[in-house]
């Protein structure tokens, strides 16, 4: 499955998301389809609500994915909160609310349901914002776990790097820290190792960014873009077929990172090493478009 970010999204036209969502298996996260409502309210102008509500009705060409804690919940490979089980199918009963909404104040006046049977004025900017604050937050706190077992000297701010069983080790630190049985343990590995990957790649850009002898952890310098593409990267088990489709450098290059990192770790299992060879977890989004042929649209 490809799974694309919130800028192809919104970058491609709506005929050409169509033509290619019926040649080939596309999903949408909900944690995107929040940030693409969420501009919703950017302005009362209708050129500007057209305009964004256009771009988050594209996401019902696709298929609206769980949310990926929930996902990984489901197959005992993490706890989630219950109520991740629901995040897909409110972003399915936002869609024809906001379809059938000429003017975002004709959107105000509808009432949007809860999975409980709540029923509340459907403030689509308060609760997409609330959603994505909440993301935000757990993206920082696990970024201050791993930053607090694995601190980076101050003094070489600017020249962090991240080596292959630094990463390693803190992938099986974390079976450890889950207390995964021998049989669970590679199913662990396999699933969260690309979302850590991407986290710790991101974590020595931003150590980096620090001045030379700062040692205390800024997190002013956290683009929180970074969450959606994060929890992107919990949608790539190293054993599935599942790409991401983004046009960001930094998700590309972490990505790729974490994949070099993987083949020429000393620490994880072989298995582990066997299934990346050959696949590809990330595309740029010319070449996502360039496998249909699409010149003349």
């Amino acid at each position: 499955m490809f799974i694309v970010d919130a800028c192809f999204i919104r970058g491609t036209k709506w005929r050409t998301l169509d033509i290619i969502s019926k040649k080939e298996n596309i999903g949408v996260s909900p944690i995107t389809a929040m940030e693409l409502a969420s501009h919703i309210c950017d302005s009362f102008e209708e050129s500007s609500y057209q305009r964004s509500k256009v771009n988050f009705l594209k996401c019902k060409l696709f298929k609206i994915l769980d949310d990926p804690f929930w996902s990984l919940a489901k197959r005992r490979i993490i706890t989630a909160h219950n109520s991740r089980q629901h995040e897909s199918e409110m972003v399915s009963r936002l869609l024809p609310l906001v379809e059938n909404s000429n003017r975002l104040e004709d959107l105000f006046e509808k009432y949007i349901e809860f999975p409980d049977g709540y029923r509340a004025k459907c403030n689509i900017m308060e609760y997409s914002s609330s959603v994505l604050s909440e993301e935000e937050d757990i993206f920082r706190k696990t970024i201050s776990r791993i930053w607090a077992k694995a601190p980076l000297n101050p003094l070489s701010n600017g020249e962090h790097t991240l080596h292959a069983d630094q990463f390693s080790q803190a992938i099986i630190n974390a079976t450890k820290d889950n207390k995964c049985y021998k049989k669970d343990k590679l199913a662990y590995i396999f699933s969260i190792s690309m979302y850590f990957g991407y986290i710790m790649d991101r974590m020595i850009v931003y150590a980096n960014k620090r001045p030379r002898g700062i040692g205390e952890f800024n997190y002013d310098l956290i683009d929180t873009n970074d969450c959606e593409d994060a929890f992107l990267c919990l949608n790539l088990d190293l054993n599935s077929n599942n790409i991401i489709v983004t046009n960001d450098s930094g998700t590309i290059d972490a990505i790729n990172n974490t994949v070099e990192r993987i083949s020429r770790s000393s620490l994880l299992p072989r298995a582990v090493k066997f299934v990346i060879r050959k696949r590809k977890y990330v595309m740029s989004h010319d070449e996502f478009l360039d496998k249909f042929h699409l010149d003349d649209l």
